[in-house]
């Protein structure tokens, strides 16, 4: 007999009889009963040397890396600065074309155990692996110290809707999981285990799995307001524990446990967090299969058992039955044979004669009743589900509308059958205990009880309505879609059908809107499942309601369930009507206290400003127009904690079109963390008009300036809605993006400009042309105006202004004044605001030096170019009108950069668009050498070109700086929008050129909504993560020219392509040449 105790008795902190070959106490546990830790020394504890231990930045260092152009950034050794968790891990990642989940799964090569080592070593491989990453993410934080919080955190919100294993043994295996037998016992030897070495080895593995399993899924659905930590280490944990089951899984099947059960459904939960739910569907189902495996469930069968075993295989079998359930009905997953299942002789009842507690009853606040409370509330919801399956079941097997051969009695005597079970169904919530009907109420003597009770039942009490709920709502459309309403005792008038269906979702949002968010948001997928019926219903209703009145009431339902923890706030005014007077002159800052009206309706979007197309871009506005455009959005966390950075949109359009960008989807992403504005300013003629009657109280850039003004009121009132004014970052996409470079040359650069950060995406650097062609432009709208001076324009109707702007737009067109593909009004040099070329501030320093994120698209000259080009004297001619001033010698030259041999028609074969654009069309494109030439030419010198070199510049001035190339998704120019901004909370990149589609990609867009907030929060793309962190975007530097290349199935680092001779060739031309 041993002298001192064993490991797990020790570290529980029980009286252990120290049996040899296993202790009682492990015996009864399921335990490995070890004592391979040494006794603890008396005395004081030693020192440690702080400095000891390694910096992230240190660890870091030592991760194998070659940051040579052209190479992976990360070798097949995980990161450690970041989850080493599936495909993540690496600079490489595959991106699953069309997908809409996403794509967190198992590398093999992101995890390479030699398959040489026994599963002992290969366990410590694992092991060691998760307490290193976890070490260099969280200095000062052990694994053991992890895992107990998560712990603590899944047995007050998570336990109380599963409870299948015991607190206390989880806690002791928790040690074993870090320090058990197969991490003393990995001996560097590759000798065949015994048979009760190798039952031992698999028991400790089978902790670490369950113990890994059960905190990934609590730190995946903790909110970092309880524990911050969350999103890092629920990756690593869930991979470890995924990777060790694969060691265990067979020994698993071969004897199966309880444990089984619970490593099954946790895992399953992991899976469904980070959208992998078919995989979760297979892992759930599986453990399916392993509770039958363990039956008998008779009374007599369980009577055989210990007491701990028989409740647990109890508990476990009806928590993955409910699981199995919820995720049938939801997810509209075949049916399990749930029937054959329960005709065995199974012990129906969930709450037993409870001999055993599986909770810690050496703490107050589980000491009785509550773990009997608690399971009141479980046994509700599993006969919730339980019902509500039996009834969708038996509908669906009973479809009026295809079983013409039921007789009338038959159909009738089921019709009352279905609308009995529905009535029980309806109430059950009746027996509700009045601590999950009022859990606020319920108060102990003991305050410090009561804190900790009172969460536990409020996560019972909402998923409880969150089911009832949700269930009654698929019910209703079961019966409706099978033709048997009458189950409900409702009648076939489509009318009250639909009113019905409405009533109920309004029934279910305010449900949701009594739950605490803390409760909605442990609850996690299955929560966003069960609310997605209401949605569904809603949209079903805005579509083929008919009633107006209804589709009204399910569009306002709809949109407050399609924006959830989101404040928005629409034309808000920051500028005076620059209209009359004021046209062409700087905006003036609207001071509140001057205005008549103190009160702002700010619930829906102002007019958009005045709107004008190029002849080569024929279509018409269908959006509210104004003079009085002005305004700007502010969309806010509901709940704000501290002063949140400041995301700021400024909208493309080519400088003629366009209007604020949605950031639903933003807001949302950012995890009330941000703060999203979006800006409107002048466009076209009454933004960008210039000439010799202007004088030093005008303007002619009046758009840029309305853009700083915006953002100078943001500066100053951004407070008031709970942002940072110090951490405001810019961004837009196009001409949007160019307006972003603007305004970091603004004025020379000011060093005290009202932005923080950058983010120009693909910047539409419009050509400028010389002072003599400006004020060409300024006397064609003259003429087309049938005016003589600016006091006569500032006098015209606008409506009458609209059609002169057109008019000249057009007449300067076919004159030749301006190429196809440009925009004919933007921004121009004025000596003051704009103070030189573009490509010259940047090079020369003269611009606002602040951290760059910058990219473009892969063929972003495709819309821009005439598909008409088809000779080398047309391309000649277009480059002629594109590049006013230049000679025919240079573009002679930027020809010969561009030569035949790289640049023709095979350039346009990656594009996959077009692809799917002939199918739809049936009508094969074809492209001429000259278009291709053109077409890279144009998306050279207005796009690529300038992100290098404003990427280039911002690295010179010690900035930090990041490129990205985006090759995905539609490809062509704004293709990343569709990923990024939107009025829904979760876009995907669902987007289209005519009848062609691509579906997007949920994966990569998360990857980049987590870049754009992480920039925003950080200034680096690199420390925020909705789900899982993405593919490290590599730092652009002066030695490394690096980006983040994005491909349509992957994502890597790569050197900068833009760094080129024919970059270089624009970089040195004549100015007046190019315009940039």
């Amino acid at each position: 007999m041993e002298k001192r105790a064993c490991d797990a008795c020790r570290r529980r902190k029980r009286k252990c009889d120290a049996l040899v070959s296993q202790c009682s106490n492990c015996r009864m546990a399921g335990l490995v009963c070890a004592y391979t830790d040494s006794p603890k020394k008396r005395g004081p504890k030693p020192f440690r040397r702080l400095e000891s231990r390694q910096s992230p930045e240190q660890a870091r260092s030592l991760v194998r890396q070659d940051d040579r152009p052209g190479h992976d950034l990360t070798e097949v050794v995980p990161r450690m600065d970041r989850p080493p968790v599936a495909d993540a891990s690496l600079a490489t990642i595959p991106l699953h074309a069309g997908s809409t989940q996403l794509h967190v799964g198992s590398s093999p090569s992101s995890t390479i155990i030699p398959t040489t080592l026994s599963i002992n070593q290969a366990a410590h491989v694992i092991r060691a692996r998760l307490i290193s990453s976890l070490d260099t993410l969280l200095p000062g934080f052990s694994l053991e110290e992890v895992l107990d919080n998560l712990i603590s955190i899944h047995m007050q919100y998570v336990f109380p809707s599963a409870p299948m294993h015991s607190e206390t043994l989880l806690r002791s295996n928790t040690s074993l999981a870090i320090c058990g037998a197969c991490a003393v016992q990995c001996a560097p030897t590759l000798q065949e285990s015994s048979h009760n070495e190798e039952e031992t080895s698999m028991a400790s593995v089978g902790v670490f799995t369950l113990v890994t399993a059960v905190c990934a899924a609590a730190a995946f659905l903790v909110p970092e307001s309880l524990f911050p930590q969350g999103p890092l280490v629920a990756p690593l944990l869930f991979h470890a524990s995924w990777e060790m089951m694969k060691l265990y899984e067979d020994y698993d099947l071969e004897h199966p446990d309880p444990r089984s059960l619970s490593i099954r459904l946790f895992q399953s939960s992991c899976l469904r967090a980070i959208s992998k739910a078919r995989s979760s569907w297979h892992v759930l189902c599986q453990g399916h299969l392993l509770a039958q495996d363990l039956g008998p469930f008779d009374k007599e069968s369980l009577s055989t058992l210990d007491p701990p075993d028989a409740l647990l295989r109890r508990r476990g079998f009806w928590t993955i039955l409910t699981c199995s359930r919820s995720a049938t009905v939801l997810a509209d997953h075949a049916a399990a044979r749930y029937r054959e299942f329960l005709d065995g002789g199974f012990e129906p009842h969930f709450i037993g004669n409870e001999k055993v507690s599986l909770l810690d009853q050496s703490k107050r606040h589980n000491q009785p009743p509550f773990e009997a409370r608690l399971l009141q509330g479980t046994d509700l919801c599993r006969r919730l589900w339980a019902a509500g399956f039996d009834i969708i079941f038996a509908i669906k097997t009973f479809d009026q509308t295809t079983q013409t051969n039921i007789s009338p009695n038959t159909r009738q005597k089921t019709v009352v059958d279905l609308k009995e079970s529905y009535l029980e169904f309806t109430q059950l919530l009746d027996s509700m205990p009045p601590w999950l009907k009022r859990p606020d109420i319920i108060l102990e003597e003991d305050v410090e009880v009561s804190r900790y009770q009172i969460p536990c039942f409020w996560s019972q009490r909402s998923d409880l309505l969150l089911t009832f709920h949700s269930l009654k709502l698929i019910i209703l459309h079961q019966c409706i879609e099978r033709g048997v309403p009458a189950a409900l005792g409702l009648s076939d008038d489509t009318l009250m059908l639909s009113f019905r269906k409405l009533e109920l979702c309004q029934e279910f949002l305010n449900v949701i809107e009594g739950i605490p968010l803390l409760n909605l948001q442990f609850h996690g997928e299955p929560c966003v499942e069960k609310i997605r019926q209401a949605g569904v219903l809603l949209l079903q209703l805005i579509e083929k309601a008919e009633n107006h009145r209804i589709q009204d009431l399910s569009r306002a339902w709809h949109s407050w369930l399609t924006i959830p923890n989101v404040d928005s706030y629409y034309g808000i005014r920051y500028a005076r009507s620059p209209s009359g007077d004021l046209r062409w002159t700087p905006p003036i800052l609207l001071d509140p206290r001057q205005e008549q009206e103190s009160l702002v309706n700010a619930t829906t979007y102002g007019p958009a400003c005045i709107q004008s197309q190029p002849p080569w871009q024929p279509g018409s506005s269908t959006i509210t127009e104004s003079e009085d455009c002005l305004l700007l959005n502010v969309q806010t966390p509901i709940h704000i904690i501290g002063k949140l950075p400041v995301l700021v949109n400024i909208h493309g359009g080519g400088y003629v079109g366009g209007s604020t960008v949605p950031g639903d989807s933003m807001a949302y992403h950012a995890k009330g963390q941000m703060i999203y504005v979006a800006i409107q300013y002048r466009l076209g003629a009454l933004g960008f008009l210039g000439g010799q009657d202007f004088t030093s109280n005008d303007t002619w850039n009046a758009g840029l300036l309305d853009q700083r003004l915006a953002l100078d009121w943001i500066k100053q009132n951004i407070g008031c809605f709970g942002g940072d004014p110090e951490k405001v970052t810019i961004t837009g996409g196009s001409a949007g993006g160019g307006s972003v470079t603007m305004q970091m040359i603004l004025y020379g650069g000011e060093e005290q400009a009202p932005f923080r950060a950058a983010i120009p995406e693909y910047p539409w650097w419009t050509p400028m042309y010389s002072s003599s062609w400006v004020d060409k432009q300024y006397k064609g709208l003259l003429a087309a105006a049938n005016c003589s001076g600016l006091t006569c324009l500032r006098s015209v109707p606008v409506d009458q202004l609209k059609g002169a702007i057109d008019l000249a737009t057009n007449i300067a067109y076919s004159a030749g004044d301006f190429a196809y593909g440009t925009f004919y009004w933007g921004p121009a040099i004025d000596g003051q605001i704009i103070r030189g070329y573009p490509i010259d501030a940047f090079h020369l320093g003269q611009f606002t030096k602040v951290p760059v994120l910058v990219d473009h698209d892969g063929y972003e000259g495709f819309y821009f170019t005439n598909s008409s080009l088809s000779t080398e004297q047309q391309l000649e001619a277009d480059l002629q009108t594109l590049w006013q001033e230049a000679d025919p010698a240079f573009i002679q030259s930027a020809l010969q950069e561009y030569s035949l041999t790289q640049y023709n028609a095979s350039l346009m074969s990656g594009l996959r668009i077009l692809g799917a654009l002939e199918a739809a069309i049936g009508q094969n494109f074809t492209f001429t050498d000259s278009y291709a030439r053109r077409h890279a030419i144009f998306g050279d010198v207005v796009i690529n070109c300038p992100t290098s070199y404003l990427a280039e510049a911002a690295a010179e001035a010690g900035q930090d700086s990041y490129k990205m190339i985006f090759n995905a998704g539609l490809q062509v120019h704004g293709a990343t929008a569709p990923f990024l901004f939107s009025d829904s909370i979760l876009p995907y990149g669902l987007a289209s050129i005519g009848p062609a589609v691509d579906e997007g990609n949920a994966t990569l867009a998360a990857f980049l909504r987590d870049y754009f907030v992480s920039f925003t929060l950080h200034l680096d793309p690199n420390q925020f993560s909705y789900w899982t962190l993405p593919p490290k975007w590599p730092k652009y530097t002066l030695d490394h020219k690096d980006i983040l290349q994005v491909e349509p199935t992957s994502m890597s680092g790569k050197s900068d392509e833009d760094d080129s001779p024919q970059c270089a060739f624009f970089k040195a031309a004549p100015r007046k040449f190019t315009g940039i």
